[in-house]
């Protein structure tokens, strides 16, 4: 009873459990509040279920843990020792600049082809231990992206709530309209019946144009 009556009045929660984050969501549920959670780790999956919306962040650590993986940086690696090659068939090959101006371009030749093949490889975003319970998954450590989650859901809203207005526009309008030419011995025609799909269909590609605000308005 005592965290209720004091829960509004919080702005900052510091050094708390599992447990007690998934206590203050549903608290502040309880309440009548829009919950967003935002987490990057086990600790934060139950608050994240239990929020109304949920964002994974996920934490890549820099590469200088490749070094635990075995991997040798090229600089250090031990120099390879010069192929040997036998007297007959050093005797059919160009001579040595020619030979080495060779391997030289077909090793470059290979390096572009394997940058080449890198570069068009899509980026795989791994996934942290958050994004199980999460339906929103953010590739940076920052909280910007809830900004960007509030735009794009206000205008789904709205397109959402437009869309329904419009079908049920038409049909009131279609229902009336055939009710009173029916009444009256009278049917609509072929051009009156097209041109009303058209107009209808001009009202959704309309709601398809839509975009978010760039900035923010405060809901009161």
């Amino acid at each position: 009873m005592f965290l209720r009556k004091i829960l509004k009045n919080i702005k900052i929660y510091a050094r708390i459990a599992p447990k007690q984050k998934e206590q203050v969501i549903n608290e502040l549920k309880n309440q009548g509040y829009v919950t967003l959670m935002c987490g990057d780790g086990t600790n934060d999956v139950g608050a994240l279920k239990h929020s109304h919306v949920g964002v994974a962040l996920l934490s890549h650590p820099f590469d200088a843990t490749k070094a635990n993986n075995g991997e040798v940086p090229v600089a250090r690696q031990k120099p390879v020792p010069p192929l040997q090659i036998p007297e007959f068939l050093r005797k059919r090959l160009p001579p040595d600049h020619l030979y080495h101006k060779q391997m030289n371009d077909q090793q470059k030749k290979l390096q572009k082809l394997i940058e080449e093949l890198e570069s068009e490889e899509p980026s795989i975003v791994k996934l942290g231990d958050a994004s199980i319970a999460a339906p929103f998954t953010s590739k940076f450590t920052s909280i910007a992206s809830i900004c960007n989650i509030i735009k794009q859901g206000r205008c789904t809203l709205v397109v959402t709530l437009q869309m329904f207005k419009i079908l049920a526009l038409n049909a009131l309008v279609s229902a009336y309209s055939q009710s009173v030419l029916y009444s009256s011995g009278i049917r609509s025609s072929d051009y009156q019946q097209t041109l009303q799909g058209m107009l209808l269909a001009a009202c959704f590609l309309f709601i398809t144009r839509s975009k978010p605000l760039k900035i923010l308005s405060r809901e009161f």
